[in-house]
Order: structure tokens, then sequence, then C-alpha cells
């Protein structure tokens, strides 16, 4: 399970700006990143398989928990 960053204010996926190394948003300027869900999940029986990709308020869904409480709760640290 990945924590990514978003952006607080649209949920979108932030990127490190090549000159500041800072995260940031395309639509906002700068803003504090908050941890979201990214889950590769494989999904098979005995006929076939499929793989899915679980993100964001899906990932609150399936797991019961923001991913921000998820992440302090586990002790986990991001690393940028």
């Amino acid at each position: 399970m990945n924590g990514d960053s978003a952006c607080p204010n649209c949920v979108n996926q932030m990127h490190k700006d090549p000159t500041s190394g800072e995260l940031v948003c395309q639509k906002h300027s700068n803003q504090i990143p908050t941890p979201w869900y990214k889950v590769n999940l494989v999904m098979e029986d005995e006929t076939n398989e499929i793989t899915a990709l679980v993100i964001g308020k899906c990932g609150e869904k399936l797991f019961g928990v923001p991913c921000k409480d998820w992440w302090i709760n586990n002790n986990c640290q991001m690393s940028f």
C-alpha cells in the first residue's frame, strides 16, 4: 500500500517541483499534502484474475478509515 500525497483542496496528486523539491499542486499554490490511498489489487479465482487500482475516497470506503488516520495509527512517515 502506498501513501501518496494529494492536494487538500482538489485531492489531485501532488508532484515534486524540480527546482524547489517541494510538493505542489498544479491547480493551487503550495499546499501541505494530505496522505491518500493508492492500492494496487490483484483478485483471482480458479477461472480468471483482474487487477484494480483503488485510490482516494474509494480506499477510505474499502478500509473504513481515512488514509491520514491509518498512517498515524501505524506510525508511518511519508518520505518525499
